[in-house]
């Protein structure tokens, strides 16, 4: 499947239709893991999602996977990726928001895309222009505004920050990162299912040392929620690493982190939001940016 029908898209669409198709279906987990999270905490939601998009993977591993991929140095490249991220970004992200809540965090994680940017000239040699340059300072600075929520400002240190800039940072090599495995070994398939089976193991390693080994039983609810949202994590992954395999960095990683704006635009469509000044600002600063992008 991967071997014909993935390029075949690509080749018609192009990379940046996947990456934002990416976002998109992050922006819907999103809204999915929030009503996981009614019913369970973020360690038991997140394992649950990364544990759902692991097990997709693995169902489409008889037609899509190729047992020669095991040796390739392609191979050791996505299974490092998978230490750090989600692992390590989830991590991170999830002490920012005990620390400094919500609103900053997201806010300082939304810087991503600038150090992904800076990553990929500095080490693959993509070549930076001025409207991919612009367009990535609005599209962050539009996500930066569509995360801001005044009501949830909250007392914190400046040490604080290396929680959310250090998620930005591990999100940005990630991309980096996967990018140079998808040049060892093209195929976005084997390495979404390495990284998050690595990821995967790492989570449930995590929750069984914080439970001493004795799970608690968890929520049907939560776990229908969170698992949905696995489902579309498992797609915005396979549609990531598609466009990193036949795009550049710095294109990719800003498209993909537009979520914010689908999560904003699903929480609309459910009503669990209203529209107003800053949502219409944050959304102008993306979709221009997106632009510029997309002019590239």
């Amino acid at each position: 499947m991967e071997g014909s029908l993935l390029p075949m898209v690509s080749e018609l669409f192009g990379p940046s239709l996947f990456a934002v198709t990416g976002g998109l279906l992050f922006g819907a987990q999103a809204n999915l893991g929030r009503r996981g999270l009614d019913h369970m905490g973020p360690q038991e939601g997140a394992l649950v999602t990364i544990g759902a998009a692991t097990l997709v993977f693995w169902l489409m591993a008889p037609f899509s996977m190729k047992s020669e991929h095991w040796f390739s140095p392609g191979f050791w490249i996505f299974l490092t990726n998978g230490m750090i991220h989600p692992t390590v970004s989830m991590w991170l992200i999830f002490e920012a928001n005990r620390r400094m809540g919500p609103t900053i965090s997201s806010t300082v994680a939304a810087t991503a895309p600038l150090f992904a940017t800076a990553g990929a000239v500095l080490t693959l040699g993509e070549a930076l222009t001025v409207p991919v340059l612009a367009g990535t300072l609005a599209t962050v600075a539009g996500i930066v505004v569509l995360s801001w929520r005044r009501a949830g400002l909250s007392e914190w240190t400046l040490s604080a920050l290396f929680f959310p800039l250090g998620a930005a940072v591990v999100r940005a090599i990630s991309f980096v990162w996967g990018k140079y495995g998808l040049e060892e070994l093209d195929s976005p398939y084997f390495a979404s299912t390495v990284t998050f089976s690595v990821a995967f193991l790492l989570s449930a390693a995590a929750y069984l040392i914080r439970k001493r080994g004795r799970p608690t039983r968890l929520p049907r609810k939560g776990v229908l929620w969170c698992s949905m949202g696995g489902i579309c994590v498992a797609g915005a992954i396979l549609c990531m690493y598609t466009a990193l395999s036949r795009g550049q960095v710095l294109i990719v990683a800003p498209l993909i982190n537009t979520y914010p704006m689908f999560t904003l635009g699903f929480a609309l469509a459910f009503r669990q939001e209203s529209p107003g000044a800053r949502i219409v600002m944050g959304v102008l600063l993306v979709v221009g940016g997106v632009a510029l992008i997309l002019a590239f």
